[in-house]
């Protein structure tokens, strides 16, 4: 036979796992009453559509205005116009083929060394005014 206190640590531990059952049983019965209740399937996927709509209006919608606004750059651009390009280089624009999308930079004004850039790699466009105080700098 086994001591007293043995025979009570087993009857406590019997009786903290029949609750635990018992406990388990009740949430598989709220489980099964849940399963059996209809879902609108309209509910069930506004999530998703909630969460579409805002990567749309937070990634896409920002990405395409920067296109049209560099589109709106590159479809402005003239002769003689200072540019920046994506590497750095500062210069002039002498000639642009718009066919090729490419364009000629006059980069360094004593010795008049051209360089021909594609359109894409055009970063900014430098203002009269800014390139005036510049100079005077």
């Amino acid at each position: 036979m086994l001591p007293l206190v043995s025979q009570q640590l087993i009857a406590t531990f019997i009786g903290n796992v029949n609750t635990l059952l018992v406990g388990f049983g009740m949430l598989l019965a709220e489980g099964e009453a849940a399963a059996e209740q209809q879902v609108n399937p309209i509910a069930a996927f506004a999530p998703l559509v909630i969460i579409g709509l805002l990567a749309y209006f937070m990634f896409a919608m920002p990405a395409q205005n920067r296109q049209r606004q560099f589109q709106a750059m590159l479809d402005g651009l003239k002769e003689n116009d200072h540019i920046i390009t994506t590497g750095g280089i500062h210069g002039v624009i002498t000639s642009i083929q718009r066919e090729q999308n490419r364009l000629t930079i006059r980069v360094d004004e004593n010795s008049g060394a051209k360089m021909r850039v594609s359109m894409w790699a055009i970063d900014s466009v430098v203002s009269d005014e800014k390139n005036n105080t510049d100079q005077k700098s």
